[in-house]
């Protein structure tokens, strides 16, 4: 951090100030917490969970099926953290300020000030509250869907498969009667075994990479046992409602009048080339395309942190071992640094951000003073499911 002046302010100053409420950043702010840390927990979303745990307005429970039935993996972590948050808020260890975006960030030699505006327009913040301070940063922003361009797909009825799977769990809202699920990685088997769930006839789901691409990293496969029974349980979905999965296919174009009605699907290669001849095509209202994630940095690159390139190809934070950036103020946790977890395994990995409550900061390391093996076993998989499923890099409209 630059050594600039300290503005005078009235706001307290946190030990820790964590900005999103998902997996990863509800479970910092919690275990931060507990280990007596005065905490700050900034999120844009009115209620907890993030993308991963979206879900219904809980003021209104009733009007909805249980979460567990949409398609929530988890559910019975998220609500215990949920419940550990409102224990902390209630014991004044940590302040949630939901409905609010950081908008900027500025570092000084052992704080950092994060600006912040209310996300409705209507509820305009005081001044005096527009500035949080915090002796360190947990960046935990989470990630968007990366998109890859065919003709057609600015159509009404072509969704990112985040975006269909976020209106399936927050309001149980089926975004089309017939569906394609395409691009690449387990997360589509998960989006269309939700669907398919929730009534919607899954046409096809076509993944762009072979399936036998995991037999070249079958140890990181076996790291996560876990993941492989939720395979299994995708299988027998798909099985039980006959929604055929295609390897080594893709959605060449999405046509239609006013919105999508028929989707063209190809063969390619083992490096991404459509098959001559092998082009058909089939009748879908909803083509959900998933082609992974990439995190949002916004505020990493505004504080000047270290980046690099992970193995799918994203721009990321460069963490070490204990989640810290570049600079030694700030950790990221979740979707955002280097060989980011899979979304259940960003809690345990968080939970290595402890608190020291003598020293008041945040310990560079494990209580332990070991890497966590159920982290770094996580990461394996992760880095063996990104190998497994790569961004095609070039288009796919033949």
């Amino acid at each position: 951090m630059s050594e600039q002046s300290i503005p005078a302010s009235d706001q307290p100053l946190a030990d820790v100030a964590v900005v999103g409420a998902g997996p990863a950043g509800l479970s910092a702010a919690v275990v931060a917490a507990e280990h007596g840390l005065q905490v700050v927990l900034i999120d844009a979303g009115r209620q907890t969970g993030g993308q991963y745990w979206r879900h219904p307005d809980e003021r209104h429970r009733d009007a909805f099926v249980a979460p567990e039935s949409t398609g929530h993996h988890h559910w019975n972590h998220y609500t215990d953290l949920r419940d550990r948050l409102a224990a902390s808020v209630a014991s004044g260890r940590i302040r949630h300020l939901a409905g609010r975006q950081v908008w900027r960030t500025d570092g000084f030699d052992d704080r950092v000030a994060l600006r912040t505006s209310a996300v409705s327009g209507a509820d305009a913040l005081p001044l005096a509250e527009r500035t949080t301070w915090a002796r360190r940063l947990v960046i935990a922003t989470g990630a968007y869907d990366r998109q890859l361009p065919v003709p057609g797909w600015t159509l009404p009825g072509v969704m990112a498969a985040g975006g269909v799977q976020a209106m399936l769990k927050a309001n149980q809202v089926r975004a089309g009667r017939r569906a394609v699920v395409a691009g690449t990685g387990p997360f589509l088997l998960s989006v269309a075994a939700g669907l398919a769930e929730a009534g919607v006839e899954v046409v096809e789901v076509v993944d762009a990479n072979a399936l036998s691409r995991w037999a070249a990293t079958p140890l990181r496969a076996l790291q996560e046992p876990g993941k492989l029974w939720e395979g299994v349980q995708y299988a027998t979905t798909f099985l039980r409602h006959r929604v055929p999965l295609r390897t080594r296919t893709v959605v060449t174009a999405v046509r239609g009048t006013g919105r999508a009605s028929e989707v063209e699907l190809a063969r390619v290669d083992g490096k991404g080339r459509v098959r001559p001849g092998s082009t058909r095509t089939v009748a879908a209202d909803l083509v959900a395309f998933g082609w992974g994630f990439t995190p949002q940095l916004e505020l990493a690159v505004g504080l000047g942190l270290r980046t690099r390139i992970d193995v799918d190809g994203s721009l990321v934070i460069d963490v070490d071992d204990d989640l810290r950036a570049s600079d030694p103020l700030v950790f990221a946790a979740g979707r955002s640094p280097a060989s980011a977890e899979p979304s259940h395994r960003a809690p345990r990995a968080s939970s290595r951000i402890r608190g020291r409550t003598g020293s008041r900061r945040l310990d560079r390391r494990p209580t332990d003073g070991t890497a966590s093996p159920a982290s770094a076993s996580g990461r394996r998989f992760a880095i063996g499911m990104h190998r497994a499923s790569p961004f095609p890099t070039r288009g796919m409209s033949g």
